[in-house]
């Protein structure tokens, strides 16, 4: 979606939201909805990114708004990360990863823990992304020892991003380590 279509569709979903009061249920956007829009809207423009990282906001918004199940507002959590660090703003996933960690865990504790374990690490992983396509060393570091503070240690798509950004600045005893 290229910002020009981006900018009509913004507009679109703001004004659905302003009158969601005043329209039935069955005009309303649904949770499915607004899961298939936010994830169109991870599908990057080569330009600026400013209207996809303003909607990826307000469909988190509005699907935390919908009192959905747990499964719903996880996936809607999941995808504004996603949105985030696909957008220049990996430093807010991060704060937000850090500060809903604890229900992450707690879930991966549970029932099928392997699979909400590697979910997890995914989610550390588009962080790291992000830092890597931000460019930001520092913070990509800092992350990554945030997260083997929390026991995420490495993985082959940890190891590749890092591995990747180290190549990409020539360094070539930081791409070994």
């Amino acid at each position: 979606i290229n910002r020009l279509h981006a900018r009509y569709l913004q507009r679109t979903f703001q004004h659905l939201q302003k009158v969601r009061g005043e329209v039935d249920e069955e005009g309303r956007l649904t949770a499915q909805d607004l899961r298939k829009g936010r994830t169109a809207f991870l599908l990057m423009p080569n330009d600026k990114k400013d209207v996809h990282n303003a909607m990826a906001r307000e469909f988190y918004k509005a699907s935390i708004s919908l009192e959905e199940s747990e499964a719903v507002r996880k996936g809607a959590m999941k995808q504004f990360i996603k949105g985030l660090t696909m957008t220049g703003s990996s430093l807010e996933a991060r704060k937000f990863l850090t500060e809903h960690y604890r229900e992450w865990q707690a879930e991966a504790e549970g029932e099928g823990s392997e699979k909400k374990s590697w979910a997890i690490h995914r989610l550390w992983n588009w962080i790291f992304e992000g830092f890597a396509r931000e460019d930001n060393e520092e913070e990509l570091l800092r992350t990554f020892q945030m997260a083997e503070q929390r026991g995420v240690f490495y993985t082959v798509e940890s190891q590749r991003t890092m591995a990747m950004f180290f190549a990409s600045k020539d360094d070539v005893k930081a791409t070994k380590e």
